[in-house]
């Protein structure tokens, strides 16, 4: 829109988008991967911790500091979430962990899934609009190339590159998902067939997930939230009936 407001600036604004397409990839990438490496550490120590489970630092390293976690929590700028995993109430462990990391599985599933289309959206929505102006105004192929298409490219690359992480990150949470529900039907038929191991599994595959996993917007989790955590209990209170249904006597 402002180089059709102002033609002189066609030339900067392209040479600013290949510049912040060029910051994007070489400077703001690498920066956002450590940023999420101590994030996904610390939500590591979150879930031993409630596991019970030993910390693998094979893969993860050694735990974050008490300190950088605190101080990471002081600059979030938002309240913390409370009641992360539903309460599982009397089932036995390890079942009652592998309902936890399914029910963390299912939850990144649909939000991941939802973001993708989101991005695909508005990736389509973009060049649709760029099209329709070109048309609108009349511009020949190569106007609409050089103040259209070409300073829009860095947000196009984004959402298709995004899109395509964030439906690939579904689905490959759709895999922990099933793989928890293997265990879940062992675990119903004989609960001596699940281990911890088993659960310590679960995790090493969440963790590296989580690692090369997009951000999904905090605006989109905000918005699902309520539904999906509806949906989540929803899920726990139905395992632990059909628990207790295989398992009377130890209701």
């Amino acid at each position: 829109m402002i180089s059709f407001r102002w033609t002189a600036s066609t030339e900067a604004l392209a040479t600013i988008a290949s510049v912040w397409l060029l910051v994007a990839r070489v400077i703001l990438a690498p920066a956002e991967h450590w940023e999420r490496r101590r994030a996904v550490n610390t939500q590591e120590l979150f879930d031993t911790y409630v596991f019970e489970l030993d910390w693998n630092t094979s893969i993860a390293g050694r735990p974050p500091a008490e300190e950088n976690i605190a101080k990471a929590a002081a600059n979030m700028g938002r309240p913390a979430p409370t009641d992360w995993y539903t309460d599982t109430e009397d089932l036995p462990r390890p079942l009652d962990v592998v309902l936890s990391q399914r029910s963390s599985a299912v939850w990144g599933r649909g939000t991941h899934l939802a973001y993708a289309i989101t991005l695909a959206g508005i990736g389509a929505g973009l060049l649709v609009a760029g099209v329709t102006i070109a048309a609108v105004a009349d511009v020949s192929l190569n106007d609409y190339l050089l103040r259209l298409f070409l300073p829009t490219v860095p947000a196009l690359l984004d959402t298709i590159d995004l899109s395509r992480l964030h439906w690939s990150t579904s689905h490959q949470k759709g895999r922990i998902e099933t793989a928890a529900d293997d265990l879940w039907e062992a675990g119903l038929q004989d609960l001596a067939a699940v281990t911890p191991a088993d659960c310590r599994r679960l995790q090493d595959q969440s963790y590296r997930l989580r690692l090369d996993c997009p951000r999904v917007a905090y605006w989109l989790y905000k918005a699902r939230r309520d539904s999906d955590d509806r949906a989540m209990r929803a899920a726990v209170a139905q395992r632990l009936a059909e628990y207790r249904q295989a398992h009377p006597g130890d209701a």
